[in-house]
């Protein structure tokens, strides 16, 4: 076809908006629901201008031709392809004899497709046809098509197409090869079947008019004769995955190169991704491609400095809908590249290629009826968006397992977590059902009774709770409170300490104070020593748990174990100690009595009940006892240090 033709024809084809319009459910001749897939305001806002054949929405800017709006339909972005399925629609296939060239050609609007035209200023009037224009078939109708004298026309298989207007330019690796031809009308009640590189094509349709942005409502009433025909990118993809080896980008995502192989990843380095929605320009991308069926992929700019990065092209569906069959953990995830960093990983994962796939999603499931399978929804930073409601009522509905997770962490997806820590990613994935299984200890229902030292009385009687408490202070005044105690005899006292630390403790107990008497065979009876000789934390815990669970077998044996922590073991391991007292008076439901220098004091009072400050007077007769409870409430008192 010459240009003249090809430029007279696309004028008339302008022209046929109304009818299309009308094929859709929509009133040119009034207002109706905006056609922008980014303007979601149900009230009616966009009105037909027959001036200059576009519709237009004074809200949003937006400004379509009948070009723009079969592109956004079918997700093309080519002009050429634009105007093929425009006249493929128009007339089922045959290409129109036009009448003569008019004299003076107007200027071509070109198809705003994935963007928004400023105004409609710039446009001229549509010229009227003559007379001789011809009379096409009904949009949209599946009636025998007839020549003007009234003879059937033949078969599209008979048909021969006329020059380039009749072929659909290939929408990527456009070079001198001879573009290939627009794929044929299908019945009405055939669906694109089939699995190239092995995955299933996906026929869900997105409401009335099928997976189209053109009925964002739902609103439009489906016409029962027609099937959307669907453009298949099999022979494109397939030569984009060949061409997937010159560029980086997947690895560079951190993806494995069996994975990018498994999924025929691929790259297009003159991929034509519509027009500049300020210059009008046609945009160019270095594009990396993720096919998700024979109808439809989605194209991700390489250049991170480009203002747009994606682009969804043909119908909408599921990417990788076979991982919804697998037995076990299924990931669903609101990204293409985050299920394939999970695949990565080496886990099973879908992604919605667009948010209406929810449905079919679903659909999906429902038919698979799976049994022992957990369905884990990755919300992302919208953790709250309309898919993620839907799906989850959905998953809830149908009666299956699932929860929603944030396997992203503080990154902005999954995949750029899988970038920054693939360690840590890994560990979420693969520790994953037992991180979601922690149980915490809620606020206690009743409050514990705690006993705390707050009296001399209280010091010598030593009736402790099952925690650790700390005495802090210099030796001789550690050694002299041991000593008061002894001598006192209302408990028995059991200091584990080394022998040396043992002599020190005792010798200043008066040893007369039970001599004569016909019942004591020894002076102390209530005090004794576990002496331990080993500077090791492991074995001193060792002896102590031992020593511990054989007072523990004395039903009436009234006791407290003092431990010289200080004595014991080198400054450097007594906070190794500590923590192992501490496990083991949890453990054994056992208080116990630590002796610790004073340096130690701000350790103690980390993991101690109460820690006791002691100090002497000046002239040694009396010892001052500082402490507080777990709420800082001052637990002071004065004690006299009988020689």
């Amino acid at each position: 076809m010459f240009e003249s033709d090809y430029e007279r024809t696309k004028d008339y084809l302008r022209t046929k908006l109304p009818d299309y319009l009308t094929a859709l459910g929509i009133n040119p001749d009034t207002e109706f629901t905006c056609l922008n897939p980014e303007h979601h305001d149900p009230i009616g806002t966009m009105r037909y201008n027959p001036q200059n054949c576009t519709v237009h929405c004074p809200v949003c800017g937006a400004t379509y031709d009948i070009f723009a709006l079969v592109g956004l339909k079918y997700g093309i972005s080519d002009v050429r392809a634009q105007f093929a399925k425009v006249q493929e629609l128009l007339f089922a296939g045959r290409s129109p004899q036009t009448a003569a060239p008019a004299a003076q050609p107007q200027p071509t609007m070109g198809a705003a497709t994935f963007g928004k035209r400023s105004g409609s200023e710039y446009e001229a009037p549509m010229r009227s046809f003559d007379a001789r224009t011809p009379t096409f078939s009904p949009l949209f109708t599946m009636q025998p098509r007839r020549s003007d004298a009234g003879d059937p026309i033949p078969t599209d298989s008979q048909l021969q197409q006329i020059g380039e207007i009749s072929q659909v330019q290939n929408p990527a690796f456009r070079s001198n090869q001879e573009m290939p031809a627009a794929p044929a009308a299908r019945p009405a009640q055939m669906h694109p079947s089939g699995a190239v590189f092995g995955m299933s094509a996906n026929s869900y349709r997105a409401g009335p008019t099928g997976s189209s942005y053109l009925n964002p409502a739902g609103d439009r009433a489906a016409l029962s004769d027609y099937s959307e025909m669907q453009y298949n990118y099999a022979d494109y993809l397939r030569k984009a995955a060949e061409q997937v080896s010159k560029t980086s980008f997947f690895q560079d995502l951190g993806l494995s190169e069996e994975v990018i192989s498994r999924f025929h990843l691929g790259f297009d380095e003159s991929y034509a991704a519509g027009t500049d929605r300020l210059t009008g320009e046609q945009l160019t991308w270095r594009a990396a491609l993720i096919p998700f069926s024979d109808y439809g992929y989605t194209a991700l700019n390489t250049d991170p400095r480009a203002s747009e990065q994606e682009r969804h092209c043909g119908s909408t569906g599921i990417f990788n809908e076979k991982a919804l069959a697998r037995s076990g953990s299924v990931f669903i995830c609101m990204s293409e590249l985050d299920a394939l960093s999970l695949e990565t990983l080496g886990k099973n994962a879908a992604a919605l290629v667009h948010p209406v796939s929810v449905r079919a999603l679903l659909e999906q499931i429902s038919r698979i009826q799976p049994a022992d399978q957990i369905f884990y929804i990755c919300t992302g930073a919208n953790a709250d968006g309309d898919a993620v409601k839907t799906l989850s009522a959905g998953l809830y509905n149908l009666g299956l397992t699932f929860k929603k997770i944030k396997l992203s962490g503080a990154y902005p997806s999954i995949n750029a977590a899988l970038r920054a820590d693939k360690s840590a990613l890994s560990y979420k994935v693969n520790k994953l059902e037992e991180l979601l299984s922690i149980s915490f200890s809620p606020v206690p229902r009743v409050k514990e009774e705690c006993a705390f030292i707050t009296d001399a009385a209280a010091l010598s009687k030593l009736q402790l709770s099952p925690y650790l408490y700390a005495l802090c202070a210099r030796p001789s005044v550690r050694r002299r409170v041991l000593n008061l105690i002894m001598q006192e005899r209302l408990c028995t006292l059991i200091t584990a300490t080394t022998p040396a630390a043992w002599q020190f403790i005792c010798q200043d107990l008066d040893l007369g104070a039970a001599a004569g008497s016909p019942l004591n065979f020894e002076p102390y009876p209530n005090a004794k020593a576990l002496l331990i000789d080993s500077t090791e934390v492991k074995t001193i815990c060792e002896k102590i748990r031992f020593a511990l669970q054989a007072l523990l077998l004395q039903p009436d044996l009234n006791f407290a174990l003092c431990a010289d922590v200080s004595a014991l073991t080198s400054k450097e391991q007594a906070p190794a100690l500590i923590a192992g007292l501490e496990q083991l008076s949890a453990q054994l439901s056992c208080g116990m009595l630590l002796l610790c220098p004073e340096d130690l004091a701000p350790l103690c009072e980390e993991r101690c009940l109460q820690t006791l400050s002691a100090a002497q007077s000046a002239d040694g007769s009396e010892l001052a006892f500082t402490s507080s409870s777990l709420n800082g409430r001052p637990l002071n008192f004065t004690r006299y240090a009988a020689f």
